[in-house]
């Protein structure tokens, strides 16, 4: 074998060895170089100009819905008595109420009640039981609005002895419906904000980039009354008279938009 020409081979083999890396570290680098520069131009883009607005609005409907809360309560000595009592009169309540046209569903009862009842003897200075009490509580929803106050005199003149309140809604469909007004009304008056700050700096707007919205929703004040049965409050003398107020719901939408 001849190692003459087997070492001229290998040295040319490494010369080749060392050019390419040297070739390849060079395309990295110059590679590096390039991303790093487009990097740069990324991270120092103009970043977008914007105009914030807010608008706001307001709208009212009467109520289509009313909720009564009664009361049958019932006292005696005995828990069962007071109990039997109530179940008698609750019944006469529900019966007078369905054939004044209120539908079954529509009378509900919101909780039920048996406890001791106490009261204070100022010779003894010790409280002391004046029997069993008992509570059924009775939620009735009204539809037709010029009827809470018939309802009312309906349900007292049977037996109900305790109104703890009415109060004033709309239905779910002209809840959505008010609301979607109001949000609608909220968003052109926003718009029209942009527009005329718009014109004022003599810039033009671009496209809408983020909005948000918020709403509330204002029945009218309940109204209060309760019944003294043993007071002489009865149908013929309790001509019970309502007018509710207007359900109120306000709506803000904060729109931002680029300048173009």
């Amino acid at each position: 074998m001849d190692f003459n020409k087997i070492v001229p081979v290998t040295g040319l083999f490494l010369v080749m060895l060392l050019v390419g890396l040297a070739f390849t570290g060079y395309a990295q680098t110059n590679t590096a170089e390039k991303q790093g520069v487009a990097s740069f131009a990324e991270d120092t883009k103009e970043e977008p100009r914007l105009i914030s607005v807010s608008g706001t609005a307001k709208k009212t409907m009467a109520p289509d819905t009313a909720e009564i809360y009664l009361s049958v309560e019932t006292l005696d000595k005995s828990a069962s008595k007071s109990q039997n009592q109530n179940a008698v009169i609750s019944e006469k309540v529900r019966k007078a109420l369905k054939d004044s046209g209120i539908a079954d569903k529509d009378i509900q009862t919101t909780s039920y009640n048996l406890y001791q009842e106490y009261e204070w003897n100022q010779s003894t200075l010790k409280s002391e039981v004046k029997g069993y009490k008992t509570v059924n509580s009775i939620k009735v929803i009204v539809r037709n609005l010029s009827n809470v106050g018939t309802t009312i005199d309906v349900a007292v003149g049977v037996g109900a002895n305790s109104v703890s309140g009415v109060s004033f809604t709309l239905s779910d469909e002209k809840q959505a419906q008010l609301a979607n007004e109001a949000l609608q009304q909220a968003a052109a008056n926003a718009s029209l904000k942009a527009q005329n700050i718009a014109k004022g700096l003599g810039i033009a707007l671009g496209k809408v980039q983020t909005a948000s919205e918020s709403s509330s929703y204002y029945p009218p004040t309940p109204y209060y009354r309760s019944y003294d049965l043993a007071a002489g409050a009865t149908a013929e003398s309790a001509k019970t008279s309502i007018t509710p107020g207007d359900i109120e719901v306000n709506a803000s939408v904060s729109v931002t938009y680029e300048i173009v």
